[in-house]
């Protein structure tokens, strides 16, 4: 993944092939959602991002934990939720213990409780992978049982959250 702290440099859909727990996940960085802009660019890299959404077996959307939930935060989780996925909040730039109060007010987004995480320094990303893997539940997924590839967990979330650096 290419990170960069300016917004907007993830455009297309990045895929990532990873193993936790005995199982392949298909991790998808999708670039930062901001519908709606006028922008055409900017609306093309919204509408790839809804698209792996309704292609994912499960969606994280990331958040940055250091700030209070956004309206686009709020927007993007309402998404999400109505997508019928199955999903995880990912609480993100939580790069000491001392910082993961700072997760309540995520509690707000109805997303479940926000798993912390800081994507920089890869600070409990081994149990943001177990929760994936528990989400997703014991068995496989019938794509897996047919043969036909991993599970797909999509990260979404507004611009600069560290979606790629999390990838």
């Amino acid at each position: 993944a290419i990170t960069d702290d300016r917004p907007g440099v993830t455009r297309d859909r990045l895929y990532a092939e990873v193993w936790w727990d005995g199982r392949r996940l298909t991790l998808v960085d999708t670039g930062g959602y901001l519908p709606g802009t006028h922008d055409t660019l900017t609306d093309a890299v919204a509408l790839q991002a809804e698209a792996a959404v309704m292609e994912a077996d499960l969606v994280l959307l990331v958040c940055d934990a250091t700030v209070p939930p956004t309206d686009l935060d709020r927007r993007l989780a309402e998404f999400v939720l109505r997508s019928g996925k199955p999903c995880l909040l990912a609480a993100n730039k939580l790069d000491t213990a001392e910082r993961e109060s700072a997760t309540a007010e995520l509690h707000g987004l109805g997303l479940g409780p926000p798993q912390p995480v800081s994507a920089a320094t890869g600070r409990r990303s081994g149990d943001l992978l177990a929760a994936i893997v528990a989400r997703l539940g014991a068995g496989q997924t019938a794509d897996e049982a047919a043969g036909e590839g991993p599970v797909r967990v999509v990260l979404a979330g507004r611009p600069n959250v560290g979606k790629s650096t999390l990838m």
